[in-house]
């Protein structure tokens, strides 16, 4: 059985028509990739019209590719949530080859935003087009 439990809904004004089921900004659009929302829409709303969004709990949006359950989950360009991709590091290669660690930098990872707003937990695994619950955070 799912379980939506909605603890807390705010009103926007829609910047477009919005369906249920997406990630929406602060400025009541439609979030765009990997875009922090500020809750998913409990309704369909026409552009300029009220448009009630869940901000705490645990609302669905409709998924926008395969996700496990557990996994962070994001927006695309739709609204839509996708799992999040793992956070990678890079060392940009040198024009002189290393042949020794002590050469080697000294990396460090500072700050917590990541590239990508994580936007809530799966709690369930969904395919896309599916509902997918999501704990918000």
């Amino acid at each position: 059985m799912e379980v939506i439990h909605p603890l807390q809904t705010i009103t926007l004004s829609a910047t477009a028509d919005t369906t249920e089921g997406l990630f929406i900004a602060p400025d009541g659009s439609i979030c765009g990739t990997g875009e922090k929302s500020v809750g998913v829409s409990r309704d369909a709303a026409a552009s300029g019209k009220a448009l009630p969004v869940v901000t705490v709990g645990i609302y669905r949006v409709i998924a926008g590719g395969t996700i496990t359950a557990n996994s962070p989950v994001t927006s695309n360009s739709e609204g839509k949530a996708i799992a999040c991709s793992d956070l990678a590091v890079t060392v940009p290669a040198g024009a002189t080859g290393v042949t020794s660690d002590a050469a080697q930098p000294t990396l460090s990872i500072t700050g917590s935003a990541t590239p990508e707003a994580i936007n809530g937990y799966a709690m369930k695994a969904a395919g896309a087009g599916d509902y997918v619950y999501i704990k918000l955070v």
